[in-house]
């Protein structure tokens, strides 16, 4: 049997199964004390009434000015487990609230069981926090509907609820997964212009020289100085400024199947992927699709950039609108075309669709 069930506005009030037996004992008592006219009996209805009066006015001061805050990380990747960090505040200054259960409601976005977070007793002005673990299946933004705190306290009769809001108006943004994965093709097709092989700042070792006055100490190699048995220092070639491309075509004529919309779903995450690894290895990358340019950078910054473009990228079914195409043809540029297959022209690589079939799932980075 369903618990009965009231509910007004932000507040609901549910029987538990004490709370029920009690409210049917407490009808059998008073029909008794009707008929009979027993003062023992009334005396025992009116303190079941106060009782549940008190258990009114007690569980309502423990829900009464609480809130909370969802934290969660600056990251969140599609298909790894994130830890949710749940915060919840006593905002009243003498009250403490006591037994608390705190659903989210970011659980049941997600399909999962919802899991409430229990607090014993939060004291007045005061904080206290719940971590759990969540699995994000696909990218996009998420919008949960809030929290609920419920309470029993303190007799257990009733479970009283209540729901607030949403306090996050954007959401929580999942970024695609992402994958280990290789340079495309040979390396140096990569690399920008032609590498220069002449002396300058960089990591890769020019010659060794002897030693000249105002020399930096950190640059002698003593392995070589102790055998030529004079001061020897490295020099180092200049190197020039890695720069890649990276694109992906989102453009369709017509409805793409079920297939296809998988496809486009998996050259989202490979252009995310290469995105991530170019930028880990220090390149300037720039990154394009059938609507956005996104100017070249480096750095955690630009990655963040590219891949909440790449979270929210839907399907472009305008005809009209041609393919914003603005790389430059100097630099090194990679297409991933997961509907229409693309001639390799003016890019170093082009990911078509049979391509984009072909490829395994690599292990998640």
């Amino acid at each position: 049997m369903k618990p009965i069930r009231l509910s007004y506005k932000s507040r609901s009030l549910a029987f538990t199964s004490m709370g029920t037996r009690f409210i049917i004992l407490m009808i059998l008592i008073g029909a008794a004390a009707i008929n009979t006219g027993n003062n023992l009996l009334y005396m025992i209805l009116a303190m079941m009434l106060s009782l549940m009066l008190v258990s009114g006015i007690l569980s309502e001061t423990c829900l009464n000015r609480l809130r909370y805050r969802r934290l969660a990380p600056l990251l969140i990747y599609a298909g790894e487990p994130v830890s949710i960090k749940l915060v919840v505040y006593n905002d009243k200054t003498v009250v403490p609230s006591f037994s608390l259960h705190v659903a989210d409601s970011l659980e049941a976005c997600l399909g999962g069981p919802v899991r409430d977070k229990y607090f014993f007793k939060l004291p007045p002005s005061a904080l206290q926090e719940r971590s759990y673990s969540v699995l994000f299946r696909r990218r996009g933004v998420y919008r949960p509907k809030g929290v609920s705190f419920s309470t029993r306290f303190p007799f257990g009769v009733f479970l009283k609820t209540r729901t607030e809001a949403e306090t996050e108006e954007a959401g929580i943004l999942v970024f695609p997964r992402v994958f280990r994965v290789s340079p495309p093709g040979k390396e140096r097709a990569l690399t920008g212009p032609s590498a220069t092989l002449k002396k300058g700042p960089g990591n890769s070792l020019y010659q060794f020289r002897p030693y000249i006055s105002g020399d930096d100490a950190r640059a002698i190699h003593w392995k070589t100085s102790a055998r030529k048995n004079k001061l020897m220092v490295r020099e180092y070639e200049e190197e020039d400024e890695k720069k890649v491309i990276v694109g992906i075509s989102n453009r369709v004529l017509n409805p793409p199947s079920k297939e296809s919309l998988e496809r486009f779903e998996k050259g989202i995450e490979l252009a995310a992927s290469y995105c991530r690894y170019y930028l880990e290895e220090g390149y300037w990358v720039s990154f394009f699709d059938g609507e956005t340019l996104l100017s070249g950078g480096t750095g955690m910054h630009q990655l963040k950039e590219i891949l909440t473009i790449l979270a929210t990228l839907d399907v472009c079914y305008d005809k009209e609108k041609p393919e914003r195409r603005g790389e430059d043809l100097s630099t090194p540029a990679i297409l991933i075309s997961p509907f229409y297959p693309v001639q390799t022209g003016r890019y170093s690589k082009v990911f078509r669709p049979d391509d984009i079939d072909r490829l395994p799932y690599w292990n998640p980075a």
